[in-house]
């Protein structure tokens, strides 16, 4: 019985096979990269919209807890820190402020909330601001309610004034707040911005208000209407 002996391929059959080899892989990592591009792409975008490596820390409540981290998030900037540098209480009818700073950066705060004593004719002082829109920056009147003058300028300062009678309150019967700052962006004040720092001013006043003991002050359950630009 005769052997059958094995023929080994001819070299151009092996050519043939490592062609159609190397075609296979050449496909394959085709194939590859039509999959992986586009992932590739939406993972690149996705990080440049996230971009986790830039985070905002803003605090939950600041300046005797009338300022929210919702109040601070319109004005931070993407990557940093919102401190707050507060002084004084609301309880005892002596001058408190407090500044909430963008890294640390004492020029230009994000918001910076004051309030103090004053006497009456501050009240006075203001009422005439409110009716004379031609000073500069242009104050336009706020009507917080009875009792009070209030002011907003071009540049989304608030400044208002009410009376604070009681036991145990100051003699001084006015109390004044100023509410003032800016986003970091530098995009001017927007309308938000400007209802913002009237509806702090409110909260502020509230707040003291309670913590005082005045009888008559500012008692209004929402903020007045906002003058335009």
């Amino acid at each position: 019985m005769t052997e059958e002996t094995e023929v080994p391929p001819s070299p151009g059959t092996a050519q043939a096979a490592m062609a159609e080899a190397e075609a296979r892989q050449a496909r394959r990592r085709r194939q590859l990269a039509v999959v992986a591009l586009p992932l590739v792409a939406v993972v690149g975008v996705t990080l440049w919209a996230w971009k986790p490596w830039q985070s905002a820390e803003l605090p939950d409540r600041a300046c005797w807890s009338t300022v929210t981290r919702a109040d601070l998030a319109p004005l931070a900037g993407a990557d940093g820190e919102a401190t707050a540098d507060e002084s004084g209480v609301l309880s005892n009818g002596k001058a408190a402020s407090c500044a909430v700073l963008w890294n640390g950066q004492k020029g230009n705060p994000l918001l910076h909330l004051s309030i103090q004593p004053q006497d009456e004719g501050a009240l006075t002082y203001v009422q005439h601001l409110a009716a004379d829109p031609t000073r500069p920056n242009r104050p336009r009147p706020l009507d917080f309610g009875p009792g009070t003058a209030a002011v907003i300028t071009d540049d989304a300062n608030v400044q208002l004034v009410y009376r604070c009678t009681g036991e145990g309150t100051s003699s001084r019967p006015v109390r004044q707040v100023l509410v003032s700052g800016g986003p970091v962006s530098g995009d001017g004040y927007s309308p938000e911005v400007r209802a913002a720092h009237v509806d702090l001013a409110r909260r502020l006043a509230s707040a003291a208000i309670d913590a005082e003991g005045c009888r008559t002050g500012v008692r209004v359950s929402a903020p007045p209407a906002v003058p335009g630009r």
